[in-house]
């Protein structure tokens, strides 16, 4: 039908075997026929030509592993906001009488008379003017979740799109990379959220700033390596270098 269509609409001297080819049916030839409907019938269509991906060859079993840890990374990002909420109920919800004391008039003024307060001291992210009123443990303590909470978030979506470029080219050290990288941020969240806070938490940090480092690096080896922007060097070097090793070769 639609090859019928796209005869009709571009070519308007077009005859069919069965039927004449009239101003009207030409019309409505190029409305049914358009960028719309080609789009939709291409979705349609069984996919072919070299836009086929075939994933089941990529998905080797170290690039598994791979996705393995990376929903297990996620899943902690999850549950550090989870933490966040909970800290954020026992502090602020547990001051918002002291809380509604002291800025309930001006927030009403500001905004009417049928507005309240957020218990869980929202807009405040643990070092403003809510937070002042907060016992000096409540306020550490919902600051560490918070500090937890946003450094992971910084870490993790800066070294997930490099460990996937990085894993078009090397799988395996990906694989341990973000291993590596999940193992730290699990405890960096049960460290960062210890009475000792960020004290405790600073070797598994630095584990994570590490496992970012390599990936970054990793990413930069890897997109260099299928681009192949360095070939043209390369080939210019590669006689100068074998010229160098035969004489090293000679002088020995």
């Amino acid at each position: 039908m639609m090859e019928t269509l796209k005869a009709m609409a571009t070519n308007p001297n077009c005859k069919q075997e069965e039927q004449k080819t009239t101003l009207s049916k030409r019309l409505l030839a190029r409305i049914r026929y358009n960028f719309v409907t080609k789009k939709i019938s291409e979705l349609k269509a069984a996919p072919r030509g070299p836009t086929v991906v075939d994933i089941g060859g990529f998905l080797t079993k170290t690039r598994t592993w791979t996705l393995l840890w990376t929903a297990a990374l996620l899943g902690l990002g999850f549950y550090s906001s989870v933490l966040v909420t909970a800290t954020r109920k026992e502090t602020f919800t547990k001051n918002a009488a002291v809380i509604e004391q002291n800025f309930g008039r001006k927030h009403r003024e500001a905004f009417g008379e049928d507005t309240k307060l957020s218990r869980y001291g929202y807009p405040d992210m643990g070092n403003n003017i809510y937070a002042d009123l907060l016992p000096y443990r409540d306020w550490v303590t919902i600051n560490n979740v918070q500090r937890m909470h946003e450094s992971g978030y910084e870490q993790t979506f800066i070294f997930l799109p490099n460990a996937f470029i990085c894993a078009l080219s090397f799988p395996r050290t990906v694989a341990w990379l973000t291993a590596s990288f999940t193992m730290a941020r699990y405890n960096h969240i049960n460290s960062y959220t210890s009475f000792r806070g960020a004290n405790n938490a600073l070797i598994h940090e630095a584990m994570m700033h590490m496992s970012l480092i390599f990936v970054i690096a990793g990413a930069f080896a890897s997109s260099v390596r299928i681009t192949g922007v360095l070939n043209p060097l390369v080939r210019r070097l590669s006689p100068a270098m074998a010229s160098l090793k035969n004489k090293v070769w000679r002088t020995k």
